[in-house]
């Protein structure tokens, strides 16, 4: 009889409802989120629940927490609330990604898609080769806790400036150790921390600007701050925007730059280009050769722009890993300007000679039918 009424039961319930249903990667990465939400007494609960994996052992989590929460009215009410926003944000985003990896890139992403196309590989041998057994600036509790001391130590910059970026690396902090993946690359990200802290200050200091801006401000909308995942790949990705700076001048063969090593520049390579860098390019080259481009072929203005990227970037080993991308860039983009251009130019100049022509051949069609007409 057991038997039997499992098996109903198993019949009637929705399969996304069963309790032994095991967690989506979405489902986990934004319970992983609402954390912050929670006091942080109750917040190892729900990581003990997403450890088991289940639905079912983070409804039961939930729901304790709840009943602990009703002790006090007010307290109850609030956590209601949450769990509530909570369930209802998921059941609205389970609609339409049922997970994570089917998520049609957009905006929020360009940061996962760069990463992808990190030489991750080449990248890491680069800076453990200059690391070797050096491990003073690396902290597995509290892996930013390094970058923090260098400002506490850092002389030449304000106490109200310190206490904002601190206060920024802790925030980063707080949510990034809740990568469901943390441990696993945890030692990629000391290496990094290790390899910056190890250059001179002005590097880190510019590593450490772009890597707090880039984690806090990286969308116009909402609250602004990165995802988790995305926060976790900024420990890498600052990497390019920090070289990119300190070797500019020499990237663009103006002068040497007295801080740039040739291991920068070998580091940078481990980066494609960016959307980003591209965008910038495109609105140097839109400057120069807009009105020349507007009567050339689309391939011709393809190629140029391809050439001017190549020339500006004045890499041939970065130009070379990243050409398919350009190119890509350029087709997407530049004779949709120029086309839509063009196109409403030829109308505004030859509409009235059209409808001329097509108003006569109407006519000398209905004389034509007449003539025939039996």
């Amino acid at each position: 009889m057991a038997h039997r009424r499992n098996a109903h039961l198993n019949l009637t319930n929705d399969n996304n409802n069963r309790p032994n249903r095991p967690i989506t990667p979405a489902e986990r990465e934004y319970y992983l989120a609402s954390l912050i939400r929670l006091p942080e007494s109750e917040r190892p609960q729900i990581i003990n629940a997403l450890e088991v994996g289940t639905i079912g052992a983070i409804r039961t989590a939930m729901n304790a927490i709840l009943n602990r929460a009703r002790q006090n009215t007010q307290q109850a009410r609030n956590l209601v609330q949450q769990q509530r926003q909570i369930r209802e944000d998921l059941r609205r985003r389970a609609m339409v990604i049922p997970t994570i990896n089917n998520f049609t890139p957009g905006i929020a992403f360009e940061i996962h898609e760069e990463f992808k196309n990190l030489k991750f590989d080449k990248f890491i041998n680069i800076i453990r080769t200059v690391i070797g057994r050096e491990n003073n600036f690396k902290n597995r509790n509290y892996p930013l806790n390094p970058l923090i001391a260098n400002i506490n130590n850092n002389i030449n910059i304000n106490t109200e400036r310190k206490t904002n970026l601190i206060e920024k690396l802790n925030r980063i902090h707080e949510i990034f150790i809740y990568y469901e993946n943390f441990r696993k690359i945890l030692p990629y990200i000391l290496d990094a921390i290790q390899y910056i802290l190890m250059q001179p200050q002005e590097v880190i200091d510019a590593y450490i600007e772009t890597f707090t801006t880039d984690c806090l401000k990286a969308y116009a909308t909402g609250s602004g701050e990165s995802c988790i995942r995305g926060m976790v790949e900024r420990v890498f990705m600052s990497y390019r925007d920090t070289m990119s700076t300190i070797c500019l001048d020499q990237i663009q063969g103006v002068i040497t730059s007295p801080l740039c090593k040739q291991e920068y520049l070998d580091i940078l390579n481990c980066f494609l280009l960016s959307k980003n860098e591209l965008n910038d390019y495109f609105k140097d080259w839109h400057s120069e050769y807009s009105e020349e481009a507007a009567n050339w072929t689309k391939i011709k203005r393809i190629e140029n722009f391809i050439n001017f990227v190549r020339i500006k970037l004045n890499n041939s080993i970065r130009f070379a890993d990243s050409e398919t991308l350009i190119r890509d860039y350029a087709i997407t983009n530049i004779n949709v300007l120029f086309g839509g251009m063009k196109r409403q130019n030829n109308k505004n100049k030859n509409t009235k000679k059209q409808l001329y022509n097509s108003t006569k051949f109407n006519k000398t069609n209905k004389r034509k039918n007449k003539k025939y007409k039996t």
